[in-house]
């Protein structure tokens, strides 16, 4: 049985899965960054009532699965750092992992924070109005299949912006190393 942690997006091309906190935070930027920029920013308004503004954000985020799309985050996390704490013990592998699935289900518990800064930036960013009908369409049928798409889109996407960017690294490294050859830098 493979577990729901072993999912394609998560892979990082022939490297091991075990990413390192600097790309894991960066990772988690990326996410971050795609859902905010699922609907496009106004200039920034007060909404009157602030509580209001955050509930209607709520459902905004619910409506248009940016919610779901956090549910995978802790469980990554956590068996990222399942594999790091049983490669440094290894001989203690099975009490590790009893250890951790503990930790990720408490940890799981505490989305809500998350979901509430978030939901915060969009309340900053659009008016109660335009909170409610950007809901409205992602509750109509084009809005729901954007989302069902959004699940699809997203892990492809990251994987194809991680390619690209190994890409580029590879380009630069090599143009950079053949400009310091030329410029007398032995490297």
């Amino acid at each position: 049985m493979t577990s729901r942690w072993n999912t394609p997006h998560l892979c990082l091309g022939n490297r091991s899965p075990v990413a390192s906190p600097r790309s894991w935070s960066l990772t988690l930027a990326v996410i971050a960054g795609l859902l905010l920029a699922q609907a496009a920013p106004v200039a920034a308004q007060k909404a009157p009532d602030e509580d209001a503004a955050i509930a209607a954000a709520r459902e905004l985020m619910d409506a248009a699965g940016a919610t779901r799309q956090f549910d995978a985050v802790v469980p990554a996390l956590v068996h990222q750092m399942t594999a790091i704490f049983i490669q440094q013990q290894p001989a203690h592998e099975k009490t590790i992992r009893e250890a951790f699935a503990g930790i990720a289900v408490r940890m799981s518990e505490r989305k809500g924070e998350l979901l509430v800064e978030i939901a915060k930036l969009y309340a900053q960013q659009f008016t109660l109005d335009e909170l409610r009908e950007l809901t409205q369409f992602f509750n109509s049928g084009v809005g729901k299949r954007f989302v069902e798409k959004q699940l699809v889109i997203l892990p492809q996407s990251m994987a194809i912006g991680q390619r690209w960017g190994a890409r580029i690294g590879r380009e630069v490294d090599a143009e950079m190393r053949k400009e310091l050859r030329k410029r007398g830098v032995p490297i």
